[in-house]
């Protein structure tokens, strides 16, 4: 019988992929570059902020001096709204809302090494405190 469910936050229970891309593009273009396709980002995500943004930035074929106007102006706007367009995974508040009705406890493995799996991690928190304050039908 199972009797905990132990998850890692790392792209498992919060899509960002959208407001990293909001936040990313507004800076790109406060440099005077051109946005990047939300489905570009997920593949141009991942090893931290300082890559995503160069990343970005030879995308959209940018000059790489740029990253000084652009990784400071992502950083301050995310960290200012990191929660903006961000939202669980579908099917996670349910599954979890199952787990409570079976009586299966829940826990969250986090050990943040950055800003962003911070705030990944204060998202988490936020959806299973929501599925388990939700009345079960």
């Amino acid at each position: 019988m199972i009797k905990l469910c132990i998850f890692d936050m790392d792209g498992t229970t919060v899509n960002t992929i959208n407001s990293i891309a909001y936040f990313a593009n507004n800076a790109l273009s406060k440099a005077g570059l051109s946005p990047i396709d939300t489905e570009d980002y997920k593949i141009i995500v991942g090893n931290g902020a300082k890559v995503l943004v160069e990343r970005m930035i030879e995308k959209v074929g940018g000059d790489k001096a740029l990253f000084d106007t652009v990784y400071p102006e992502y950083n301050t706007t995310y960290d200012n709204d990191f929660l903006y367009l961000t939202e669980p995974y579908e099917g996670i508040i349910n599954m979890l809302r199952e787990l409570k009705k079976q009586g299966i406890k829940v826990a969250i493995r986090t050990a943040p090494r950055s800003r962003f799996q911070m705030h990944c991690s204060v998202m988490t928190l936020l959806i299973f405190a929501m599925a388990h304050a939700m009345v079960l039908p």
